[in-house]
């Protein structure tokens, strides 16, 4: 007869923590390899791995939702660089900014 004793179970409560532990590490090890990553990363628009290139963008019309905030006006910067048409769009009580924006760039259109 197979009878398991607390002896067999404590070994395999131990195994299963070594197993945890050993996960818990490598996950803790790839968390800290994609930080690492992250902030050596420039904030260009193209991506680690990506391949996406900032020419993909060039003789597009792109559509910036949000073109007041910080991201967008972020976008709104790094694409103005590229040779595309640019869509603003924005809050109604972003207005006055939104056109202050569109002004500082000759290739937007300027979406209410």
């Amino acid at each position: 007869s197979s009878s398991v004793t607390i002896a067999d179970l404590v070994i395999m409560v131990l195994i299963i923590l070594e197993i945890i532990g050993l996960v818990a590490i490598i996950t803790l090890g790839f968390i800290i390899f994609l930080a690492v990553k992250l902030l050596r990363s420039d904030s260009d628009l193209q991506l680690h791995n990506s391949k996406l290139k900032v020419s993909y963008f060039s003789g597009k019309v792109v559509w910036i939702v949000g073109a007041c905030g910080a991201i967008g006006s972020g976008l709104l910067e790094c694409l103005s660089r590229t040779g595309c048409r640019l869509v603003l769009s924005s809050l109604p009580e972003d207005l006055v900014k939104l056109q202050n924006l569109r002004e500082g760039l000759a290739n937007a259109d300027c979406a209410k």
